[in-house]
Parts: structure tokens; C-alpha cells; sequence
């Protein structure tokens, strides 16, 4: 910032601070604007955002630090000749035998080599601490004594204390304007830089180790010179501490690593050279001020992991004209009062902005908001005068006072003396002005009293949302403003739910859908009304999902009715029986395929193939879907020879029987089987016109039971019916 601004701001300040504390003192009374009582519930600037005082205060607080900073450093320079002073008396204890400090030794040793040079090859070898090198040692050792020494040199110039983990950097000794913090110190690993370890040490470039995890409180506080610190490569970086590189005000550009996920309160207040940020995809909170006053900040992206913005964070940063939010789900309050973005887009993800959070944006016109939005701040899009319309979305529940569409007007204190037609004039509200027009009327040669602004509704304004009875429309009734409800069309929504296909029921097929505005899922019977076409046959069916109330238009969403799988489910098949008798003839049972009980019809729903269905075995029918339904299906049925029919089985003799069958046009022939304990005989009688059997010498007076089968050879296979029902006969 430069010193114009930073006077121009300090008065802005000063006069902030010395109205407050005038109303405080009583020695202003803050004026309470309202229309009967309170329809608009308009406070004075004082009262109405007393947060904006708690910038003014802490930048008052920066300014004085500044101020004392300025103070230490013109103290430090008278200093400056008595530490040459200094520095030659320890060159002359040095040359007498004492030891000076290394600063006076070096300082000494450059002046002598100035009067006096000597070619460099005639010094003994010494190493960083000006201790001689013996001549005999390995290369290995003398790289390891050259790296201790450089650790040790490189130590002396900081202070440090021992933490859980490593050193902590506390503090910085030496007057180098270009600063290497070494990765480890005695052994140990360097994790942290304290606090206030560089506060307001001439520093120019600061190189960090890569061991880093934190960055303390204060830590570069007041470095005006600081121009580079290299934070991008610190991959274990986590926090930046309060108010770590505040007035930093040469630092042009920072580089946020991917392990920090906190951005602390003032970390990089008032850098006013700051010109370019990258954030750190991790990064979580944004905290208070943590960029406030950096005047030539230019654009911000926020990762998608940025889910807090806090009070302050980027206010007054005069020249942001690129804001891009990210996955943010809150904006503080004042976040980014005074930037200076030409348009805004609130992501879905936000669900409240702030008090004034993007307060006194000149430049901004277009500003888009996103269903997920449930809360509007008070004041927070106050004197953006370039706005002129904004589109409330359904989500949003609260629009505070002076959200939208507002300015801050003129003081009672310029209305003194002010004749009627200017107090008409002024037009802050209508009621506003009516009140002052009889105050004057009262007091005619009195001045007013009173101080402060006035939140001025601009009439012109147009609030456009889809309910007339919602907050957006109460908004814009209370303050007079144009207020316009819009019909969203359906088109825009998205519609879910649906599948791309469903199998054939024999019944209309009604999918459910969903239907979303962005994330706000619409209710069934309000916001819109389903129907079904062609639903109920195989094809393509419709759901079309018609808007209603706030919605209009309509959206339509096909899917395929298919034809139903024939072979389970629903569907089922038979035959008449499972078993046909052999008759050398092709054998084709009738199927009987039913859906839902009802009986299918073969060649219009299904077609029926047969296989093996002549010789006997097992032969199949296969069902294929047709029409509606599809795949196939499998039946399979036996082909068996039949049993003969015993016509009778008598003794004929003494020892003898005779036996009798019905024919069996298929047969080949016949099988005849007595038994009689476990003894069995049995005869086989060629051809099927033979049907009766004698069987004689068989023992009298016993009992024989009696079987009969038919066979037929197809081939070179003997193929065989059961036997047929048990008889007995005693010869």
C-alpha cells in the first residue's frame, strides 16, 4: 500500500473510530429510521453494523504497529554507528589476542584483505569456522566436516529451542537480507518457526526447509522487505499461524502447499504488494482477515476443499476482481466487503452469506445464486449500485435487512439547514423523508440532530423469484421494490429414478421419477404432475412430468418395456403327461405355456420345437418367446414302450401254466418272467403276434408269479418296457 493510501485510510479510520465513540459518549445520538414504528426495521450505519468497527479497530491496531515498526527501525539505524564502533574494538581485542565474535572477525579480516590482498593459495585451509583444515584428511571427511560446519554456522545465526518432533526456529541473529532456515539443527530436524521469530527483521528472501509442519503466530509480522518465501515447497506444511506475514508489504506472490489446511486470523493482512495467491487444494478455513487490506490482490480460486470463508477474509482488497468460490458452504460476514468483482456466482454448495458480505462492491452487476442457498445476510449485497436485478432461488428462507437493492444514503447531519423540497428530494424512503419533513416542521430554525447513514431501498430494484408468497417477495413488498415471479420451466430440471427397461407384465408399468432443481428435490403434486403413454405393451413407453405452481413447460423421459423371460418367473409349462408310449412315430405332446394364469397361445406369444421325440428316452420341447415375451424354455417328456396288458395267467395241467397278453402293435416282441422264491425264469417270445405263452414240467402244487414285458430292437439297442403288474398262478 502505498503512503497516500495508507492516509487516506488511516482518516477513514480515525473518523469511523471518533463517530463511534461520540455515539457511545452520547455526544451523537444514532438515529433510528423507521416506517410506523417498524415496517423496515432500518438502523443507523453505527448500529447496524457494529462488525464494520471491529475492522476499524484492528486496522487501527495494524497501523499503529506499523507506526511503532517504523519508530524500532529509525532507532535501529541511529544504532548502526555504534555497532561499527563496536565491531572495530573487537578487531582490535582481536589482534592483541582475544576472541572476537565471528561478524567482527569476518568484518576485520575483508577489511585487511582490502588494504593488503594476498593470492589465496598462500592461506592454510580452513573450514566455515575459520578452523584449519589438517592437509591429511579423506575427501569423505572433509565433506562431512563441511557439511557439520555449515550446519553449525548456519545454527549460530538463529535461536532455537527443542520440541516433540525436532527444533523450533525461535528467533533470527543475523543480518543477512537473504535467509536460508537450515533443515536440521544439532542433529535435529526443524519443524517449526516460532513466534514472532522474524517480527520486523529486514529480511528480503526467506528460504523455508522442506521439514516445516507449522508456521507460528507472528512469525514474519512487519517484514516490509520480505519479497519471496518459498512456502510451495514445504510438503508437510500444515497451518500458517495468526497473523504470520501481516504488513509484509513487499511480498508479491504466494504459493499455498496441498498439505495446509488452515489459513489463520491476519495471516496475510495488509500485504498491500500481495498480487497473486494459490491456494492449496486442502486448505479448509479461510480465517478472519486472514487477506484483509491486500489492495492489489487480483483474483482468488478456492479449491473444492475450501468449506469456510470467516469474517474479514478478503475485505478491502480493492483490486480482486476474480472470485471464484469453489465448493464454499459459508461466507462470513464482510468477507469481501469492498473487492471489486464484475460478477458473482454462488455455488450450490453455499448455504448462507453473510452480514454485508459482499457490502460496498462498486463494480458488481451480475450476481447468480444457486439453489442450496438458505440465508441472505443483512446488508450483504448493500451499495452495489451496478445490480439491478437478482433471482432469488426457492432454498432461500431468510433475506435480511438491506440484503439486496439497498444503499447507504446521505446524514441527517448534511440536512441542516435544508429547505422541505430537499429533505423531499433526498428520498431515502418514503416514510423516512415523511418523519424528517416533520421534525423539521417542529424544530423549523433547530437543527436536526442525529448522525449517520441510511439504508436508501433503490424502487427500481427487481427481486424475481418463483413463489409470490415467499421471503423474496415479502422482501421486495417491504422495501418497495419491483418484485417479479418468475416461472422456471421443468425443462431445466433434472428427472432420475427411471430405468432404461422393464420387463412386460401384462400390466401398465408406472416407474416413479424424481425430479430435482439443482439440488432441491421438487414434490409430486405441487411442483409438477407425472403421466404414462404406451406403458403397458413391449416398445416405448413415456413419463412426462409436467410443471405446476412455480414450474412450467414440461419434460418427457422414455423407457423400454421388454419382452418378459418365457422361461421362469411368471410363466410356466407343461404337458399332459410325462411319460408317451413308443409307436415308432414321431410323439408331440401339446405344451400348455400360461402368464400370470392366463393360457399363452402358441405361434402368437411362443413357438415350440421338438427333439428326440420318435425312439424311446428322453425327448425335449423347447419353448421360444415371441411378441412379449422372450428366450426359451425347455420341457422334456419319456418315450417308453408300453407294458403289455396280462389277459390271463392258469393252470393248464399238473406242472403247468398258460399265459395270455393283449398285442402291442410297436413291440419287436415279448419278455415272459415267472419267479418263485428267489428263483426266476424267464422267455422271450419273438414278434407281436404271438401273445400267449405254455410253460410246462414245473414242479405241481407250487406258486409261481408271473410278469410280462414287450422289447424292440432299433438298431443294434434292445429297448425294454417295464413289467407288467404282478400275477400268480399254483400249478
Amino acid at each position: 500500500m502505498n503512503k497516500n493510501n495508507k492516509k487516506g485510510r488511516g482518516i477513514r479510520l480515525i473518523i469511523t473510530i471518533v463517530t463511534a465513540c461520540a455515539c457511545a459518549l452520547g455526544l451523537l445520538a444514532p438515529v433510528s429510521v423507521s416506517a410506523a414504528g417498524s415496517e423496515y426495521g432500518v438502523e443507523t450505519s453505527i448500529e447496524a453494523d457494529a462488525e464494520m468497527m471491529e475492522v476499524a479497530e484492528r486496522a487501527a491496531k495494524y497501523d499503529a504497529a506499523a507506526e511503532e515498526h517504523a519508530v524500532t527501525a529509525a532507532a535501529e539505524e541511529e544504532s548502526i554507528p555504534a555497532a561499527a564502533e563496536g565491531n572495530a574494538i573487537s578487531g582490535a581485542a582481536a589482534e592483541e589476542g582475544e576472541k572476537p565474535d565471528t561478524a567482527a572477525e569476518e568484518t576485520t579480516a575483508s577489511d585487511r584483505a582490502a588494504e593488503d590482498p594476498e593470492p589465496i593459495a598462500a592461506l592454510p585451509e580452513e573450514d566455515a569456522l575459520g578452523q584449519e583444515v589438517p592437509q591429511d584428511l579423506s575427501e569423505a571427511e572433509l565433506l562431512a566436516d563441511e557439511a557439520a560446519a555449515e550446519e553449525a554456522l548456519g545454527a549460530s545465526e538463529f535461536s532455537y529451542v527443542s520440541v516433540n518432533g525436532g527444533i523450533s526456529v525461535t528467533g533470527y541473529n543475523g543480518t543477512a537480507a537473504n535467509v536460508t532456515i537450515p533443515s536440521s539443527i544439532n542433529g535435529k530436524t526443524v519443524v517449526s518457526i516460532g513466534e514472532e521469530a522474524f517480527r520486523q527483521k529486514p529480511v528480503t528472501r526467506v528460504t523455508l526447509p522442506a521439514t516445516l509442519t507449522s508456521i507460528g503466530r507472528k512469525c514474519f509480522y512487519g517484514c516490509e522487505s520480505l519479497e519471496v518465501v518459498n512456502l510451495g515447497s514445504c510438503p508437510s506444511l500444515k497451518t500458517i499461524g495468526e497473523g504470520a506475514f501481516s504488513l509484509c508489504n513487499s511480498l508479491a506472490a504466494v504459493r499455498i502447499p496441498d498439505s495446509v489446511t488452515l489459513i489463520d486470523d491476519d495471516a496475510f493482512f495488509d500485504c498491500s504488494r500481495l498480487e497473486k495467491v494459490k491456494l492449496g487444494s486442502k486448505v479448509e478455513r479461510i480465517g478472519m482477515y486472514a487477506f484483509a487490506f491486500c489492495d492489489r490482490l487480483l483474483s482468488i480460486s478456492f479449491p473444492a476443499s475450501v468449506k469456510t470463508v470467516e469474517m474479514y477474509a478478503f475485505v478491502q482488497c480493492d483490486a480482486l476482481a476474480t472470485i471464484s468460490l469453489g465448493s464454499v458452504k459459508t461466507i462470513g460476514n464482510y468477507a469481501f466487503a469492498f473487492t471489486d468483482p464484475a460478477a458473482l456466482s454462488i455455488p450450490a454448495s453455499c448455504e448462507s452469506i453473510g452480514v454485508g458480505a459482499f457490502h460496498d462492491c462498486s463494480e458488481l452487476s451480475k450476481v447468480t445464486l444457486r439453489e442450496g442457498l438458505v440465508s441472505i445476510g443483512r446488508i450483504a449485497f448493500a451499495n452495489c449500485p451496478m445490480i439491478s436485478t437478482i433471482t432469488i432461488p426457492n432454498t432461500v428462507t431468510a433475506i435480511e435487512d438491506g440484503a439486496i437493492g439497498c444503499a447507504w444514503g446521505w446524514t441527517s447531519e448534511s440536512l441542516v439547514g435544508a429547505s422541505k423540497e430537499e429533505l423531499s428530494a433526498a428520498e431515502i424512503t418514503p416514510d423516512d423523508a415523511e418523519q424528517l419533513l416533520e421534525e423539521w416542521k417542529e424544530s423549523e430554525t433547530e437543527e436536526l440532530t442525529g448522525a449517520g447513514e441510511y439504508l436508501k431501498p433503490n424502487q427500481a430494484f427487481i427481486v424475481k423469484a418463483f413463489r409470490s408468497d415467499g421471503p423474496a417477495a415479502k422482501y421486495a413488498a417491504r422495501y418497495k421494490m419491483s418484485f417479479q415471479k418468475i416461472g422456471k420451466s421443468i425443462s431445466s430440471c433434472s428427472i432420475t429414478g427411471i430405468k432404461a427397461s422393464y420387463n412386460y407384465t401384462g400390466s401398465p408399468i408406472r416407474p416413479v421419477p424424481t425430479v430435482k432443481d439443482g439440488i432441491l428435490t421438487l414434490k409430486d403434486g405441487t411442483d409438477y404432475t407425472v403421466s404414462y403413454s404406451n406403458n403397458v405393451d413391449i416398445g416405448t413407453a413415456t413419463v412426462k412430468v409436467t410443471g405446476k405452481g412455480s414450474y412450467g413447460g414440461s419434460k418427457s423421459v422414455t423407457f423400454t418395456i421388454t419382452p418378459y423371460p418365457i422361461y421362469g418367473g411368471r410363466v410356466s409349462a407343461k404337458t399332459g403327461s410325462p411319460t408317451y408310449d413308443y409307436t415308432g412315430h414321431v410323439r408331440k405332446p401339446v405344451a400348455v405355456v400360461t402368464f400370470n394364469g392366463a393360457r399363452l397361445k402358441a405361434g402368437t406369444d411362443y413357438t415350440v420345437a421338438y427333439k428326440n421325440n420318435i425312439n424311446p428316452g428322453t425327448a425335449t420341447i423347447t419353448i421360444t418367446g415371441k411378441g412379449r415375451f422372450r428366450l426359451t424354455s425347455e420341457l422334456t417328456f419319456k418315450i417308453a414302450l408300453a407294458v403289455p396288458t396280462v389277459t390271463g395267467v392258469t393252470k393248464k395241467a399238473a406242472g403247468s401254466m398258460r399265459i395270455t397278453w393283449k398285442k402291442y402293435d410297436a413291440a419287436g416282441g415279448y419278455q415272459v418272467r415267472i419267479a418263485r422264491g428267489e428263483v426266476s425264469k424267464n422267455y422271450t417270445i419273438g414278434g407281436n403276434s404271438n401273445l400267449s405263452k405254455t410253460i410246462s414240467g414245473l414242479t405241481p402244487n407250487q406258486t409261481w408269479r408271473v410278469y410280462v414285458r414287450s422289447y424292440k430292437k432299433i438298431g443294434t439297442k434292445y429297448y425294454y418296457s417295464a413289467w407288467s403288474v404282478k400275477q400268480t398262478v399254483k400249478v
